[in-house]
């Protein structure tokens, strides 16, 4: 079966998506910015983000990279943390980027998301993916 390393894998999203991958038979890798993180099924591999780095093993027979890494937008949004929010997403994709250019990658497939959002907030439309997005904070990231 194939292998996943999935980046935000201790998220509410991320905790389901582990455990539906592992019950299909899956093999999971995850990234974690906590040395003591554990998820069940899964073996944890530490990376960091903001300075660029994670350890390489993780992509190690992997086929698919889902990313759905990122700082949570239920909170307040000062200018600093709407900064954190936009960083974390981003580093968190050239980290994996850089990473794979490293290794010697088996990867054919990726997935990146990044919370809602894209769409003005319209309670009137449904958006569909060839519709523009909308012009606020959240449609940037």
């Amino acid at each position: 079966m194939s292998k996943v390393l999935i980046a935000g894998a201790t998220g509410l999203v991320g905790q389901r998506l582990v455990e539906l991958l592992i019950e299909k038979g899956f093999e999971v890798n995850v990234l974690s910015t906590r040395k003591s993180a554990q998820v069940k099924g899964a073996s944890v591999f530490l990376w960091s983000p903001m300075q660029l780095s994670m350890d390489i093993e993780a992509l190690k027979g992997v086929d698919a990279i889902i990313n759905i890494a990122g700082a949570t937008v239920n909170k307040r949004w000062t200018s600093t943390y709407k900064q954190e929010i936009y960083d974390s997403r981003t580093r968190t994709a050239e980290t994996l980027l850089k990473a794979i250019n490293k290794s010697e990658s088996t990867i054919k497939n990726s997935i990146s998301a990044s919370a809602v959002g894209i769409y003005p907030n319209d309670l009137e439309k449904f958006y569909r993916e060839d519709d523009a997005p909308g012009n606020d904070f959240l449609a940037q990231v």
